[in-house]
C-alpha cells in the first residue's frame, strides 16, 4: 500500500462501504499510511484486516481514528482480542 492507495481511499471515502484487506500481508507502516484516509470513510459497514502483520499499538491507533464509523456492523482483526486480553 502506498500514498497512491491512500489518495484513492480519500477520493472514494464518501461512498465506500467496505474494505477487505484479508491476507494482504500488510505491515504497520502500510496501515499507518492508510489510517487518515480510512478515518474519513464514514459509510463503512464492514472492514476485514485479518491475516496481516499489525501490532496492537497500530490497531489501537486505527480504532482511535475511526470513531465516525457509526454504520459499522462487522469488523475483523487477526487475533486482536487475544492480543489485548490474552
Amino acid at each position: 500500500m502506498s500514498y497512491a492507495s491512500r489518495l484513492l481511499l480519500e477520493t472514494v471515502a464518501h461512498i465506500l462501504q467496505s474494505v477487505d484487506f484479508q491476507g494482504c500481508r500488510m505491515e504497520d507502516s502500510q496501515l499507518t499510511v492508510l489510517t487518515p484516509a480510512l478515518s474519513r470513510c464514514s459509510w463503512f459497514t464492514k472492514v476485514n484486516l485479518c491475516d496481516n502483520d499489525f501490532s496492537v499499538p497500530i490497531l489501537m491507533e486505527l480504532l482511535l481514528h475511526t470513531a465516525n464509523w457509526s454504520k459499522m456492523n462487522k469488523e475483523q482483526y487477526s487475533h486482536f482480542w487475544s492480543m489485548c486480553h490474552g
